[in-house]
């Protein structure tokens, strides 16, 4: 069992399949080598809220994607 769980945001429109293009070390490098100092991370508390914000964010977002998608089909 692990005892730390890593998220990495991969935002950059890249598409990976298990058997064409599986995701693979090179692509995670800039995220490996910016976890420079990780005894200086925010508390939890503050993960956790920024993370929510993030969610909040998104779910904003996808609400006026589908409202736009809405009124484009009147």
């Amino acid at each position: 069992m692990t005892k730390d769980v890593w998220y990495y945001d991969y935002r950059t429109n890249i598409h990976h399949t298990l058997k064409r293009k599986p995701l693979r070390l090179e692509d995670l490098r800039d995220f490996i080598d910016s976890l420079a100092d990780l005894d200086n991370l925010p508390e939890p508390e503050i993960l956790a809220e920024e993370i929510i914000d993030n969610i909040e964010a998104g779910l904003t977002s996808f609400r006026a994607v589908v409202e736009t998608l809405a009124n484009s089909r009147k």
